[in-house]
């Protein structure tokens, strides 16, 4: 759990006046979105706007990347703003984590639904499949726009069903080359543990599949 002080300070409120805003649910403490908001906007009046962004980032990480209960900013996402905030963690890794573990999830169980981060997976879906968009410099700008086909559930189906790999592209122009990491020690599996799961994760066949490496 993180440490109250260090999230007070953060935030620019009093210890004690913020653990009162928290909500006790299932053995841990959350913060409602409407607090969050309320304080958000006394924030702009103010003109205080480091704290601002803090806020901000906090509800964007409780609200789209991490959600897990509706209108409620919960601890899991808090802890990710506080180690991105504080000791400069990449926030990436968790989100990567979840969407992974929880498609695995949902494949096992024949059923269940996505909570993490939908628009940016359907962005980088969408990229790799429709031919249309390929070249496109800004997909999130043109995802904005509403310029994207909207497919219903069976669409969906049927375009999966006839999707071949000759139809993916795994690296696309505009993406940006960097610094990969494929080795961890002596292990190919290295372990991720995030908010509501863990995997293992092959890093040399990551690098296979997004092209970088020579196919066996």
């Amino acid at each position: 759990m993180w440490n109250i002080v260090l999230l007070a300070r953060l935030m620019k409120i009093h210890p004690a006046e913020l653990e009162s805003r928290m909500v006790s649910r299932k053995g841990a403490k959350d913060f409602p979105q409407k607090f969050l908001e309320a304080y958000l906007r006394q924030l702009a009046d103010k003109k205080d706007w480091e704290t601002f962004m803090n806020i901000l980032v906090m509800i964007i990480y409780g609200v789209l990347l991490f959600p897990n209960i509706e209108y409620f900013v919960d601890y899991v996402a808090v802890d990710v703003f506080i180690a991105s905030k504080t000791r400069s963690e990449n926030p990436v890794t968790a989100i990567l984590v979840d969407v992974f573990g929880t498609l695995d999830l949902c494949s096992e169980r024949k059923k269940g639904k996505m909570l993490c981060c939908l628009p940016m997976l359907y962005v980088w879906l969408i990229s790799r499949v429709e031919e249309r968009v390929s070249s496109v410099n800004c997909l999130v700008q043109r995802a904005l726009q509403h310029d994207l086909e909207v497919k219903g559930s069976q669409d969906w189906k049927q375009f999966f069903a006839t999707l071949i790999e000759e139809k993916i592209r795994w690296h696309l122009s505009w993406q940006q080359m960097s610094h990969l990491i494929y080795y961890c020690g002596k292990y190919l599996n290295v372990p991720l543990i995030m908010t509501k799961c863990y995997i293992n994760y092959n890093l040399v066949l990551a690098q296979r599949q997004f092209r970088y490496l020579e196919r066996n």
